[in-house]
């Protein structure tokens, strides 16, 4: 069985208060700054709602409000709600394994798999953190403003990560080690792609360097003896 899409999206709609320094022109823009400022990140009656996904469908023109100095406005919009329920079916990894259960978490929610409710379960004994595991919802619980919900789920399956799966290794490239230097502990190599080092075209011809002695050499006549006049 596939699992549940932990968020839903739905329509909503709230009275906004706008206060007389932020009114603008384009009022839409300090509609939706209120909106995502107050009810995104926490939980409303409908749910958590997920940061950045306010948009606005409509809203009625400003009331003036003489008492907290501004406009009031109806607004309704959507959002990306999550409200788990019974019978839903979520995938989080496990964080932690204690007496009272296996905890899982996938933000916003917080699972907590009881271990009364699975004497006998292997896989639940089996279960590492680390695992990603399949639980059922059984029920959730949260308060108006709270950052996270608290699900109580039963475990469909653990998930374990493929110790045999096979990776695919780059190619592997002619190199040439070159030591730079030794301490006490490791030694440092320079790796030298060997194509690189291949000449192309025509050899470089290499310069010869005079040195002074044989420019004096040069400097004496043939046949001349040092010492001799």
């Amino acid at each position: 069985m596939d699992t549940n899409s932990l968020y839903e999206r739905r329509e909503l709609t709230r009275n906004v208060h706008v206060d007389a320094r932020f009114l603008q022109r384009n009022i839409h823009a300090s509609l939706v700054a209120q909106l995502r400022h107050k009810y995104e990140g926490i939980c409303l009656p409908e749910g958590y709602v997920q940061p950045r996904s306010i948009t606005i469908v409509e809203h009625s023109f400003g009331r003036t409000n003489i008492l907290k100095g501004g406009l009031d406005y109806s607004v309704r919009f959507q959002a990306d709600l999550c409200l788990p329920h019974a019978g839903q079916v979520f995938k989080a990894p496990v964080v932690l394994k204690s007496k009272i259960g296996l905890h899982a978490e996938t933000s916003p929610i917080k699972v907590l798999l009881p271990r009364d409710l699975h004497i006998g379960n292997a896989d639940f004994d089996k279960a590492e953190i680390g695992h990603d595991i399949e639980f059922d919802v059984v029920g959730a619980r949260f308060q108006q403003g709270d950052q996270s919900i608290v699900v109580l789920g039963k475990l469909r399956q653990v998930v374990r990560p493929d110790e045999h799966k096979e990776v695919a290794e780059p190619e592997a490239q002619d190199v040439i080690a070159a030591p730079v230097g030794e301490g006490d502990k490791e030694r440092r190599v320079v790796t030298v792609d060997v194509e690189k080092t291949k000449a192309s075209g025509e050899p470089r011809r290499k310069k010869l360097v005079r040195t002074v002695a044989s420019e004096q050499d040069e400097q004496k006549p043939k046949g001349s003896v040092e010492g001799k006049a």
